[in-house]
């Protein structure tokens, strides 16, 4: 300070002291300002930063209600996905067990279809033997047709033994039938038609004492007795389910009338009418 001011006697000039006194206040003044300015200017900058911090809050809570949501709904979907994972390791468990269900399936599809195979294999055999044993009965038929014929020309002896002998044949096919009745259920429908055509037998049969009948007239002389008709046949009960049939009894031989017309015979179970076949044998062995 002492080089601004000129020194003079008894102290300073007051004209300096004076001046530089207002140089201050002009600085202060221009600094005051400016520093009011600069407060101006930061109270701005302070209320736009405190709009802003607002602002920056409320998308703060809102981003935190955001972040809540998401951390709800991936709770949610965590449980979904552990809720998912046990339905895929049941559903595989499923997919497992119907594995091994179609796997016996096929093993039982496969059983069944050798069972077919071998009943085809026997219903062919059967078909083989049924026109085998149809061809034997029309062979028999026709021999027993000649040895009617042979009958014509023998006397009342060798009558007698054709009729004994066609009784004999008769109570075979009794036997058949009860055989045929006792057959395995797989052979009932083949039990049913050999009845059927065992009851055509007994007519033919029949047909035959018949002519016996009547030849025997011829030769003594005598008229035809009239032929009494045969009794009603019982209906027979249907056997439960599951059950065997109850043995049918052959019906008793009766003559038919001169007008009844011979029937074909046709038999399916071979096996069976191999003792017809072998009755018809010993008939005409005893020729």
């Amino acid at each position: 300070m002492d080089g601004l001011f000129k020194s003079a006697i008894g102290g300073f000039r007051k004209a300096d002291v004076l001046a530089y006194i207002e140089q201050l206040n002009a600085e202060n003044q221009k600094a005051s300002s400016e520093l009011l300015s600069r407060i101006d200017e930061l109270e701005g900058e302070t209320h736009a930063l405190r709009d802003e911090n607002a602002a920056l809050r409320e998308r703060i809570d809102s981003l935190d209600g955001l972040l809540e949501q998401e951390k709800e709904g991936a709770k949610e979907l965590g449980e979904k996905v552990v809720f998912l994972n046990s339905q895929i390791n049941a559903q595989r468990d499923k997919l497992s067990r119907s594995d091994l269900e179609i796997h016996g399936l096929h093993s039982e599809r496969d059983e069944l279809q050798e069972m077919v195979r071998q009943y085809q294999e026997k219903l062919k055999g059967y078909e083989e033997r049924q026109g085998e044993i149809s061809g034997a009965l029309v062979e028999a038929k026709r021999m027993a047709a000649d040895l009617v014929r042979q009958g014509k020309r023998q006397g009342r002896e060798e009558r007698d033994r054709a009729f004994s002998e066609l009784e004999s044949l008769s109570r075979d096919m009794g036997q058949l039938g009860d055989q045929v009745a006792g057959l395995s259920e797989t052979l009932r429908a083949a039990a049913a038609q050999m009845q059927g055509n065992l009851r055509r037998m007994e007519d033919t049969v029949e047909l035959y004492q018949l002519r016996l009948e009547e030849m025997r007239a011829q030769l003594g002389g005598g008229k035809v007795p009239a032929a009494a008709p045969p009794p009603p046949k019982e209906a027979i009960p249907a056997p439960a389910k599951g059950e065997e049939p109850p043995p049918k009894k052959a019906a008793p031989v009766q003559p038919e009338p001169p007008l009844c017309r011979e029937r074909p015979v046709l038999v399916s179970a071979g096996g069976q009418a191999g003792g017809l076949l072998k009755t018809i044998a010993k008939l005409l062995g005893g020729r």
